[in-house]
C-alpha cells in the first residue's frame, strides 16, 4: 500500500508564491542577463519554473511518511521544513550548475528565510476556502506578491513599448505571457529533488559573478 501522504491543500498557493519570490530575487534576474544561454524572457521563465519546482519539491520530501506522522505528535503551526543550509546550498548550486554564473552576495540566506517564512504562512490553509483569508493575513505572502506584480507590471510596459517601436514581436510578446503559467507542481516532471540577507526589495545584489569554468 503507498504510505505517501497527499500533498497539502496549500501546496499551489505555496508554489505561486515560490515563483514570484524567484521573480523578485534581484541577484537571479542578474545572473540570467550573465548566462548565454537564457537571454531571453521565455527561457527566463522556464528555468524559474524549473527551480520553483524543485525547492516545492524539497519542501514536500520534508514531509513525514504516513507511518511516520502517525507515530509522531505532528504541530500544525509548524510543518517539518528542510534545513536553511540545504536550501541556500541548492539554490547557489542550482544557479553554478544551470547558468554558470556565482552568486557572491549571499542573497540567498534572505531568499532561504522568506521560503520558510512562506510555507509556514500557507500552512495555516485547512482548506481551500482559507486561501484568501491566509493570503490577506500572511505579511510575508503579500510583500512578495505585491513585489512580484509590480515587477511584471514593468516588464509589460516595457515589453508593449517594444513592440510599438517594432524591436519586439506580438509572438513573441504572447510567448513569454504563456510561459509564465503556473501549474499545480504535483503533475510537473521534477528531476531528483535537491535542495532563497539585505530586503528582497532593496537594490544592490551585485555581487554576481560569471564563472569561466565548471567544477
Amino acid at each position: 500500500m503507498d504510505s505517501t501522504p497527499p500533498p497539502p491543500v496549500y501546496l499551489v498557493p505555496f508554489a505561486r508564491s515560490v515563483v514570484d519570490l524567484l521573480t523578485i530575487w534581484p541577484a537571479l534576474q542578474l545572473s540570467f542577463e550573465q548566462s548565454a544561454s537564457h537571454q531571453s524572457q521565455a527561457a527566463q521563465d522556464s528555468a524559474r519554473s524549473e527551480l520553483a519546482t524543485e525547492l516545492v519539491g524539497a519542501f514536500l520530501d520534508a514531509q513525514p511518511v504516513a507511518e511516520e506522522s502517525s507515530g509522531q505528535e505532528a504541530s500544525a503551526d509548524q510543518p517539518p521544513t528542510p534545513e536553511s543550509e540545504e536550501i541556500e546550498d541548492f539554490l547557489l548550486g542550482w544557479v553554478f550548475g544551470t547558468l554558470d554564473v556565482r552568486i557572491e552576495d549571499e542573497s540567498e540566506i534572505s531568499i532561504t528565510r522568506d521560503l520558510l517564512n512562506l510555507w509556514s504562512e500557507w500552512s495555516a490553509m485547512a482548506s481551500p476556502a482559507d486561501e484568501h483569508a491566509v493570503r490577506s493575513s500572511g505579511q510575508v505572502i503579500q510583500r512578495v506578491e505585491r513585489l512580484a506584480a509590480g515587477r511584471r507590471a514593468n516588464r509589460s510596459q516595457i515589453t508593449a513599448q517594444l513592440v510599438d517601436e517594432g524591436h519586439v514581436s506580438g509572438d513573441e510578446e504572447s510567448e513569454e505571457e504563456e510561459s509564465m503559467n503556473i501549474d499545480d507542481p504535483s503533475s510537473q516532471p521534477s528531476v531528483a529533488r535537491r535542495h532563497p540577507s539585505p530586503t528582497i526589495d532593496e537594490d544592490g545584489f551585485t555581487l554576481v559573478t560569471k564563472s569561466t569554468h565548471r567544477h
